[in-house]
């Protein structure tokens, strides 16, 4: 019987694709930062600053990857809708081949939220209550950013639906209500229903091949 040994480093990717020799791994298979907030000076995703540096969009990242792969080997690495288009751009300027075609992706039936919902921020900012009309059932678990930030998380059922969606690893997830409300303002009337960005259903794999 083979026994499958793994070797697991802990530090920064850069430093560590450094210390690797030319020419020595078969594949590269990450899923970097999406930076889905790129060029806005805002933190990234959830206000996560890790998700704000633009390493993904790096030619030096890639071209340090680039040189650590055999020849004929593969990148494939996970992106966002939004940002994949700047990867694609860095693993090019890096000399990757065959990334004009995106061969693979990762979809899922529930689609992802990343959008604003424009009639409750419109009530928010005026400062308008909104009234509960009903509840829909939900899964919801211990808030990410609690998580990483060492707060206490909440961990029963509940009806403010707060943290919906957002777990981290070994996070206990738990049913909620989650509340249906309905627009305060005129303006939140109007703006019922509509929301910053689309909810995207996938998330594309970009393959980069270093040629033989």
């Amino acid at each position: 019987m083979t026994m499958l040994q793994i070797n697991l480093w802990h530090g920064d990717c850069r430093d560590r694709l450094k210390g690797l020799a030319d020419n020595s791994v078969d594949l590269v298979l990450c899923d970097p930062p999406y930076d889905l907030t790129f060029g806005s000076g805002k933190g990234g995703f959830m206000g996560m600053s890790w998700d704000a540096t633009g390493i993904a969009f790096d030619p030096d990242l890639w071209r340090d990857a680039f040189r650590i792969l055999r020849p004929d080997g593969w990148a494939k690495v996970f992106s966002a809708t939004r940002t994949f288009h700047r990867v694609c751009k860095a693993m090019e300027d890096a000399k990757f081949q065959g990334i004009k075609d995106n061969l693979e992706a990762w979809t899922y039936g529930s689609g992802f939220p990343k959008s604003l919902n424009i009639s409750k921020a419109l009530d928010k900012m005026a400062k308008a209550e909104r009234e509960v009309v009903g509840y829909k059932r939900g899964v919801g678990g211990e808030n990410l950013n609690d998580i990483v930030r060492g707060s206490s998380v909440r961990q029963t059922t509940d009806k403010g639906g707060k943290g919906v969606g957002a777990y981290g690893v070994g996070a206990k997830q738990v049913a909620v209500d989650v509340p249906v409300t309905l627009p305060a303002t005129d303006l939140a009337k109007l703006w019922d229903g509509y929301g910053t960005a689309l909810k995207p259903a996938f998330e594309p794999i970009v393959c980069g091949r270093k040629p033989g």
